[in-house]
């Protein structure tokens, strides 16, 4: 399991040998995963396999994980994404609030100021409260990060989009980032607090967001930093 990158914990190549399957392995070894993963605060979990693993997708529903990306039909591995969202994470503290959700996936990737991502968006069929999640795609054509969400919820609509500065970061060195944040309705916006997520041996330097008051309309950028610190390590895999 990869914990390297906080809070996204990847479940890589878990396998059980054909001769021992059937017996509850592979539910034991998914569920020990995610709660090394929730113990260290990776709130989540995704993990990548074929779309044609009838067994592994029936797991990992089992789990909770939620298909996100799904292959083209030009690529030679059919393979799909599947993510998991912790209680701790907003995602699913939407999703468990609304009780007839549509949930969508895009088919092909989409382009957004000039960069590649993959959607997702979970709708509720009655109300109408929507929340839209942007996955990032790298230069190997593969999905990254999810890097842009949307919050659309009675008469409040709200946009978040990541975005990094720099491609390095050293222990003399700060990698920048940027958070926009947009208020998209006509009335005004207030968020108490803006928290950036602690990983240990990494250090963030920024202003304080307290009581960010948006406009309507209104969009903030917001600077961030980073760097090592001497207790920097890469966790065990």
């Amino acid at each position: 399991m990869d914990l390297a990158y906080k809070p996204y914990a990847e479940i890589v190549n878990l396998m059980v040998n054909p001769e021992h399957r059937g017996r509850g392995i592979g539910t034991l070894l998914l569920r020990k995963c995610i709660e090394i993963a929730e113990e260290r605060g990776f709130t989540i979990q995704y993990l990548v396999t074929s779309i044609d693993n009838r067994i592994a997708l029936k797991l990992c529903s089992k789990f909770g994980f939620t298909p996100t990306i799904l292959p083209r039909k030009i690529m030679k591995k059919r393979n799909i994404w599947l993510h998991r969202f912790s209680c701790r994470n907003f995602v699913r503290e939407f999703i468990e609030n609304y009780y007839f959700l549509e949930y969508s996936i895009s088919k092909d990737k989409i382009l957004l100021e000039g960069k590649w991502f993959h959607r997702v968006i979970w709708k509720d069929a009655i109300v109408r409260d929507k929340l839209t999640l942007y996955f990032k795609v790298n230069l190997d054509n593969l999905p990254t990060e999810h890097s842009r969400s949307f919050y659309e919820k009675g008469n409040t609509a709200i946009e978040l989009h990541m975005s990094e500065e720099t491609n390095t970061i050293g222990y003399n060195e700060y990698s920048t980032f940027t958070l926009k944040v947009a208020n998209t309705v006509n009335q005004n916006l207030t968020i108490e607090e803006i928290v950036p997520i602690e990983v240990s041996g990494v250090g963030v330097k920024s202003e304080v967001y307290d009581r960010l008051m948006l406009k309507p309309k209104e969009l903030r950028e917001l600077n961030l930093k980073c760097r090592l610190l001497e207790n920097f390590d890469i966790p065990d895999l």
